[in-house]
């Protein structure tokens, strides 16, 4: 194990702790694009849990490291695995154009990409995706279009699951339908945050039972 000590400075003390979550959070993301893995001690990962990632495929690790599918089985993991379908892209290359309604969940299996939005003639980095990260619930889900663009920023792949081979598992975990409202709301939430941190739009509130009753529709939840 190597230990690494970083220093840093900030303008206003009162941003020191908005500032170290920040660091904590890009070291972690890129050293996990990068296929660096710390410390069993440090990850806080039982020795038994370690060996059993070893034992399992590339895309079943994939799907262990996602918040989204940690109720599945192993042999769901499995079985959903056998369903997705890699995609590669090259640095600087577009993944998804403004405006486009994905029709499958897309799983960062490696690299980082860029989500980005137009602003004025001018394109402004929204957030930044890695290793377990995903995107595509927007249109999957919900049937709308993505209001951005997202960009490889080194090589990546990409797994795709599709409306097909998710709709059993949300059938049979409607926690998980609304796990995916979640996350649409806070992104959303966090690209009116970026955009314009002074405008309160009222349309927000609420947004998470929106999207989760539209979520309950197209998939025909209870």
């Amino acid at each position: 194990m190597i230990e690494f000590e970083l220093s840093y400075s900030v303008a206003d003390v009162d941003a020191v702790n908005f500032a170290q979550n920040e660091l904590f959070d890009r070291i972690y993301r890129a050293a996990g694009a990068a296929g660096a893995k710390f410390a069993p001690r440090l990850a806080g990962l039982p020795q038994h849990a370690a060996e059993e990632d070893r034992a399992m495929g590339s895309a079943d690790r994939l799907l262990a490291g996602v918040s989204l599918f940690k109720t599945l089985t192993r042999d769901e993991k499995t079985a959903l695995a056998s369903e997705m379908r890699r995609k590669d892209y090259k640095p600087g290359e577009v993944v998804v154009t403004a405006g486009t309604v994905l029709q499958a969940l897309c799983i960062v299996s490696r690299g980082v990409l860029v989500g980005s939005a137009e602003e004025d003639n001018r394109k402004i980095e929204i957030n930044r995706l890695v290793r377990g990260d995903y995107f595509g619930e927007m249109g999957l889900l919900a049937g709308e279009p993505l209001n951005g663009e997202v960009t490889a920023l080194t090589r990546v792949v990409i797994y795709e699951i599709s409306k097909n081979a998710l709709s059993p598992l949300l059938q049979a975990r409607p926690s998980m339908a609304e796990e995916l409202s979640e996350s649409l709301a806070s992104r959303r939430m966090a690209r009116q945050t970026v955009l314009d941190r002074l405008h309160h739009d009222p349309h927000q509130e609420g947004l998470a039972d929106r999207v989760a009753a539209n979520i309950r529709r197209l998939f025909a939840l209870r």
